[in-house]
């Protein structure tokens, strides 16, 4: 069967490798869309973040979903044709972490397409334990499938993040993650909702889906609106989805009293930070990885058409073409998120 290697820094090239052995509770899946995440991109360009990690050739690849073409004798509710989004994790079930409902954290957490070694599903065919897989409903579509992942990644932001109606929010980034937050935000009833980014094609997007404010930081300050926007007393709540240092410093200089600040981008930058300004103003700051059970909210969510997940979707490519899928995403001020076709294999 046919699989996409990433073979070098910026070099992917597609090439023969062997269908994955099926344990007893495992779905053998046929894949039919993968969406390209901003991690697969700093492995593909061995950043900093990446640099070191991954041994080659690699198969990247975690937002997905396809078909079932068969399953292990220990699978329960699941049968062949079924088709299904795919939670990329898997976990022990048994350390403190996973014992407490917080498997995200697992110490022997395994994630598709997670470095050195773990390949992802650029190929034909995963095998995956049914437990981390869930049935799509009859009005989605593959591709929404495959969304399913990112979505996820927003719905445990947004759980842990103390959200309140009515809290006037901030978002860094306009990428596929800010712009599924602020679309997630203003379906729980969010008051003004202010997205911030560098390139005006996401902003313009964002304006589309629900963004009551919008700046480009390079042209305009943060600070020159953003008191008329809260009435004087700043951010209760901010998503930093890039995660550089400007983003942190804005997001501690412009929350408010005891504010919460929920940070899921990761860049290649360290970042420091005043210190004071998180004491005085008891502010909480919060990391999120992954998710813990946020796959069933997320399908829900994009079958009753909560979430628009279609829309973040600028640009599609068959897999014979997820080389130049890459290339065109790096250079491209226009792309926002890429899907990957496995129809036409």
């Amino acid at each position: 069967m046919k699989a996409a290697f990433l073979s070098g820094p910026g070099i992917i090239e597609i090439g023969d490798c062997s269908r994955p052995k099926m344990g007893p509770e495992d779905l053998l899946i046929k894949i039919k869309r993968v969406c390209i995440c901003g991690s697969d991109n700093h492995i593909y360009n061995n950043t900093e973040i990446a640099k070191s990690k991954v041994k080659l050739p690699f198969i990247l690849g975690h937002e997905c979903s396809g078909e079932v073409i068969e399953f292990g004798n220990e699978v329960k509710g699941f049968k062949k044709g079924d088709r299904v989004a795919v939670e990329p994790s898997s976990f022990c079930g048994k350390c403190p972490y996973c014992l407490t409902g917080r498997y995200n954290l697992c110490d022997n957490y395994g994630f598709l397409a997670a470095p050195p070694d773990t390949h992802g599903a650029f190929r034909e065919i995963i095998s995956h334990n049914y437990r981390n897989c869930y049935k799509l409903t009859e009005n989605m579509t593959y591709k929404q499938g495959a969304l399913v992942e990112p979505v996820s990644i927003v719905v445990q932001a947004f759980n842990i993040s103390g959200f309140n109606i009515n809290d006037d929010v901030l978002i860094h980034g306009a990428g596929p993650i800010g712009l599924m937050t602020l679309m997630l935000l203003k379906t729980m009833g969010a008051g003004n909702c202010l997205i911030t980014d560098i390139n005006d094609f996401k902003l313009k997007t964002a304006e589309k889906l629900g963004a009551d404010f919008t700046l480009n930081p390079m042209r305009n300050r943060l600070n020159d609106i953003v008191s008329d926007i809260t009435k004087g007393r700043f951010f209760p709540l901010i998503f930093d989805t890039v995660g550089i240092q400007k983003t942190l410093n804005d997001s501690i200089f412009l929350a408010g009293k005891n504010a919460t600040i929920v940070i899921i981008g990761i860049s290649d930058e360290k970042a420091s930070f005043d210190i004071v300004d998180i004491i005085s103003k008891m502010l909480v700051i919060k990391g999120t990885t992954d998710f813990v059970n946020c796959f069933p909210k997320a399908i829900r969510l994009i079958s009753d058409k909560k979430i628009n997940a279609d829309a973040v979707v600028t640009d599609s490519y068959n897999f014979s073409d997820i080389n130049e899928a890459f290339i065109n995403m790096n250079k491209n001020g226009k792309t926002i998120k890429t899907v990957i076709n496995f129809d036409n294999i």
